[in-house]
């Protein structure tokens, strides 16, 4: 073997021991839930083991904070809108974070949330704030509808979901807004890379069926991961990378990134799941 043949040989040995490890310092943790007509369930991965926050009953839109410690989510108001709060990873400190907003997702720091706010025109205004309500500041105002923001995890652009049924990518600094091509459904989950979203396949007419695809970010190709006849919808991407999660027939179900391995997590039965977050392992305060 000549010598640049060991070197290749060498460094790929590196970059795949440096990705296994990578994998090996994240830990998933619990994926949280709309539980619908309960409120927010957060169910172990591995045992399926619930526990139920009590007074969350109407909740949507969950979010882990980076470190795993909060959670943020949205409650209907009295009348009319929605509000974005947040609360510890064990159900207590319930904070309002925002008014009259939706769609939150956290900053990789976990320092900012971004949320969505309908403005006058059928504008939508997508503001960032701080955990604790204060420092909001506008990012970008939107034409035409803006549904299921996420902010990649490099911090380096927003993708959401348009009233045309189209993905956008946008800079952070609210420039460079680019289309992908297709249609998509409800929910985006970033893969842990900033690569790949994971989303909902549907076709054209409002009655066919859901499944859960992929879409690179950089080339768009999109790859269709579940093929069941039933509804398949809000994926939600592990915090190691190696599985998905989503809603099957009312229940959690799990799956490789690669759309292998398909299995039933929950057997609880109700009204369904919705809105799935996974959680990466709280890390120790400091």
């Amino acid at each position: 073997m000549t010598a640049a043949r060991l070197g290749l040989v060498a460094a790929l040995a590196l970059v795949l021991a440096a990705c296994e490890s990578t994998h090996a310092s994240v830990k998933n943790g619990l994926i949280a839930a709309n539980w619908r007509g309960k409120g927010i369930a957060l169910v172990d991965p591995a045992t399926a083991r619930r526990t139920l926050f009590p007074r969350t009953e109407s909740a949507t839109g969950l979010a882990w904070s980076p470190d795993g410690r909060m959670l943020a989510f949205v409650l209907p108001r009295q009348f009319l809108g929605t509000d974005v709060y947040a609360l510890q990873g064990d159900g207590s400190g319930l904070r309002l974070v925002a008014k009259n907003a939706y769609g939150p997702s956290w900053s990789p720091d976990g320092k900012r949330l971004l949320i969505a706010r309908d403005a006058k025109n059928f504008r939508v205004d997508l503001d960032t704030v701080r955990p604790d309500g204060s420092g909001v500041r506008r990012l970008s105002r939107q034409a035409g509808g803006v549904f299921a923001p996420a902010w990649s995890p490099a911090g380096d652009r927003i993708a959401f979901l348009g009233g045309d049924d189209a993905l956008y990518l946008l800079a952070t600094n609210g420039r460079h807004r680019r289309r992908l091509a297709g249609r998509f459904g409800t929910h985006l989950s970033w893969s842990p890379d900033g690569s790949t979203l994971a989303f909902e396949i549907r076709g054209v007419s409002p009655n066919v069926n859901a499944d859960i695809g992929t879409v690179d970010v950089e080339s768009g190709k999109r790859r269709t991961l579940t093929h069941d006849p039933g509804d398949e919808f809000a994926p939600a991407w592990s915090p190691d990378g190696r599985e998905i999660a989503y809603v099957a027939n009312t229940e959690i179900w799990l799956m490789d990134a690669d759309g292998g391995h398909q299995r039933r997590l929950t057997h609880d039965g109700g009204l369904g799941y919705d809105d799935l977050a996974w959680q990466r392992s709280p890390t120790k305060p400091g």
